[in-house]
C-alpha cells in the first residue's frame, strides 16, 4: 500500500538475470521498492478501499491471474500480460453461460494448467453457475469453459457435485481437490494421463474422516505426492504422506 496507505496493489520486481545487486540475504524490503513495478492502477481518491490478490502465474510467465474482493460476496478475476516491456491493463473475464447475478459471485481461488504444449487453460472455483463453490475449467483466449463439478444438466459436467470444493491445487499430472461431502472432507483427484485418464477419481483414506488440508510437491520433481493435514474429532491434527500414482 505504498502508493496511498490505503490500497493493496501489485508490484512485480524482475528476479531473473537482474543487475540490481540485490542478494538473497537483503535486509530491508526498501531495497525492492526501488525496482518494483506496479502492475495494478493507483484507484482515483474515494472512500472505498481497493485490494488486489496474486493468484497464479501462466507456466510460461505470460499472465499474471488476478481477483479483487469487493465486499464478502463479490471477487472478479482478472487477467494481466506482463510479457511486454510494461505490464498490459488488467482485464476482467468475463465467463459465458452464468446463471447467478455476477455483482454477487466470487471466482477464484484458480490456478493455471502445468502443460507447457496447452498453457491458458485456469482451474477456478466460482459460484456463478449455482448454489455451490464449484470448479470449471476456462481458456483465457478462448474464452471456453469447461464443468467440472458444477452441478445441473445443462452444464454436462464431468461429475456434477452438489456440494462446495476447495483447495485446487494443479500439477502436471493431475488436478486435486476437496470436496465437502454432507460436512465431512472428501478429497478428488482428476489425473491428466494413465489408465484414469479425465477421470474424477475419489481418494478413500483410511482414517475416521473430518478437514483436510493438501499440499503437493510437484515443485521438486513429484507431482504425484501430497502432504495432507487431517483434522477429525480424535485428532487436532495430523501430518500424513499420500503418493496418487
Amino acid at each position: 500500500n505504498v502508493e496511498n496507505g490505503k490500497d493493496t496493489l501489485i508490484y512485480m520486481v524482475p528476479l531473473a538475470g537482474s543487475t540490481t545487486g540485490i542478494s538473497p540475504n537483503a535486509s530491508s524490503a526498501l531495497d525492492l521498492t526501488a525496482i518494483a513495478k506496479p502492475v495494478t492502477p493507483v484507484p482515483p481518491p474515494g472512500p472505498s478501499t481497493t485490494r488486489w490478490i496474486v493468484d497464479a502465474f501462466s507456466v510460461d510467465d505470460r499472465y499474471l491471474l488476478l481477483t479483487q474482493p469487493i465486499g464478502s460476496s463479490y471477487r472478479p478475476m482478472y487477467i494481466i500480460d506482463i510479457s511486454g516491456e510494461e505490464p498490459a491493463k488488467p482485464e476482467q473475464l468475463v465467463f459465458p453461460g452464468t446463471t447467478e447475478d455476477l455483482n454477487m459471485s466470487t471466482f477464484g481461488p484458480a490456478e493455471f494448467s502445468q502443460d507447457p504444449k496447452d498453457p491458458y487453460w485456469i482451474y477456478v472455483i466460482t459460484n456463478a453457475y449455482g448454489d455451490f463453490d464449484s470448479i470449471v475449467m476456462y481458456n483465457i483466449e478462448t474464452r471456453a469453459v469447461v464443468h467440472i463439478t458444477t452441478p445441473g444438466p445443462s452444464f454436462q459436467a464431468l461429475r456434477p457435485m452438489p456440494w462446495d470444493v476447495g483447495g485446487v491445487r494443479v500439477t502436471s499430472t493431475a488436478l486435486i481437490f476437496r470436496a465437502n461431502v454432507e460436512g465431512w472432507h472428501t478429497l478428488y483427484v482428476l489425473p491428466f494421463q494413465g489408465p484414469f485418464k479425465d477421470k474424477l477419481v475419489e481418494v478413500k483414506l483410511d482414517w475416521e474422516g473430518g478437514t483436510i488440508v493438501h499440499t503437493t510437491n510437484h515443485r521438486n520433481g513429484r507431482p504425484n505426492e501430497l502432504v495432507l493435514e487431517l483434522t477429525s474429532y480424535r485428532s487436532s491434527t495430523g501430518l500424513a504422506h499420500l503418493d496418487i500414482t
